[in-house]
């Protein structure tokens, strides 16, 4: 297995994905094997630059029917950063709070 690489994509409006890394459009298959080998993906949106990986990860995983196996095992090797932790921390607080007024 190769050294694991970083993927930045970029999504167009005509839902083509363009990798800056190797300067080419990538397939979903492309995507989902880039994934498979432990590579990182990152996809952001062309106009405004917001990152919509997570939306479009899910959409990847049912279109490819990405065994659960894989899944889990990308997931338990899947770094969690510590203020995306905090984010949904203080989301669950909030909606706790306004749950009891």
């Amino acid at each position: 297995m190769e050294n694991p690489k970083e993927h930045e994509l970029v999504l167009y409006k005509n839902r083509k994905f363009r990798s800056r890394r190797e300067k080419r459009y990538m397939t979903l298959d492309e995507i989902a094997e880039a994934i498979k080998s432990g590579d990182a993906i990152v996809i952001r949106r062309h106009e405004t630059g917001e990152d919509v990986t997570s939306e479009y990860l899910k959409g990847i995983f049912r279109y490819l029917e990405i065994d659960l196996g894989s899944l889990h095992k990308l997931i338990r090797h899947y770094p969690i950063k510590e203020e995306v932790l905090k984010k949904k921390a203080e989301k669950a607080e909030s909606a706790e709070k306004n749950k009891e007024e």
